[in-house]
């Protein structure tokens, strides 16, 4: 589910990009056309200034609304996608704090005598290289899985941080 809502949130954003790389072309277009009329205006002078629109005009105002509305639906999709994602996004990462809770504790139980030998290595280990060995493993996955996406994973996580604090 998290998969197909990301890949959905990349597709809106593409959409999203292409209606406002649309609306920029449109307004070129459009300040171009106004430019060439008031050099026209000012080349017969100043005679009954009247702002008429042609037929060409016309079509690129019409494509220039539809393409403000598919931009705005676009981005609003988009909006709530991306709340969305962060919401399913965070419930898999409290699971997944839960699942290993549930498994040390049950692991401690099970088998006592592996417990202390996971618990002896671990005082060997200083927090900070823990932190760092798993940041690395975290930033190696994410590269193997899509390595554009390595600077959002890693600005979504001090997102998150930030959050918590």
């Amino acid at each position: 589910m998290l998969i197909s809502k990301k890949a959905a949130q990349r597709k809106l954003a593409h959409e999203v990009n292409s209606a406002k790389h649309s609306i920029d072309e449109l307004k070129e277009l459009l300040d171009r056309k106004k430019e060439g009329k008031e050099d026209m205006i000012e080349g017969e002078g100043e005679a009954e200034a009247v702002d008429v629109i042609d037929e060409e005009e016309f079509a690129w105002l019409s494509q220039l609304k539809a393409a403000k509305q598919r931009y705005r639906t676009s981005f609003d999709e988009l909006r709530e996608l991306k709340s969305d994602v962060e919401h399913i996004s965070g419930l898999v990462e409290n699971s997944r704090s839960q699942l290993l809770a549930d498994f040390e504790q049950w692991m401690s139980v099970e088998h006592p005598d592996a417990a202390s030998a996971e618990a002896a290595a671990l005082e060997e280990h200083t927090p900070d290289d823990v932190t760092t060995e798993f940041e690395a493993l975290e930033a190696e996955r994410v590269m193997t899985r899509d390595p554009d996406s390595l600077p959002y994973f890693r600005a979504s996580k001090n997102h998150r941080a930030l959050k918590r604090r």
